[in-house]
């Protein structure tokens, strides 16, 4: 629903590296637990799907499903413009600017999309969609 990704990156019998997460290890409850800094995160595999979890109850579980990996592709240019905030956003060259100051490179993530700082792009049927840091879908025309 957020467009959100994780990406793995590297696993082994013991444990995973989740990008931009941090390091997960097996433990006894069929459950991989966070380490250092992650250590209240937990993961858990439901069938082919990733559940990714806090042992604080002030948030539910997260469930990601399988995705394509990134194609490589760079993003391309355009412009666009949200009636909703009366900001334009354009990408140019593989960079992303949002109004005045907001200029983030973008690179390829799964499923077709591209990510941006903490912000994933989407585009649908020439309109932009950015998720991330509290937006959900926030669509450019």
């Amino acid at each position: 629903m957020s467009d959100a990704t994780l990406t793995v990156e590297t696993a082994t019998g013991e444990g995973l590296t989740l990008k931009d997460v941090g390091e997960f290890r097996a433990a006894a409850d069929g459950r991989w637990h966070g380490q250092g800094q992650q250590d209240r995160e937990w993961l858990e595999f439901s069938g082919d799907s990733l559940v990714l979890g806090s042992i604080m109850a002030a948030h539910r579980p997260v469930t990601f499903h399988p995705a394509k990996p990134p194609s490589g592709e760079q993003m391309p240019d355009g412009a666009w413009f949200s009636e909703e905030l009366g900001v334009r956003a354009s990408v140019r060259d593989g960079v992303l600017r949002v109004g005045r100051t907001l200029e983030l490179p973008a690179s390829p993530a799964p499923d077709g999309m591209w990510e941006a700082g903490p912000f994933t792009l989407r585009l649908v049927e020439g309109e932009l969609l950015v998720s991330g840091g509290g937006l959900r879908g926030l669509r450019f025309s």
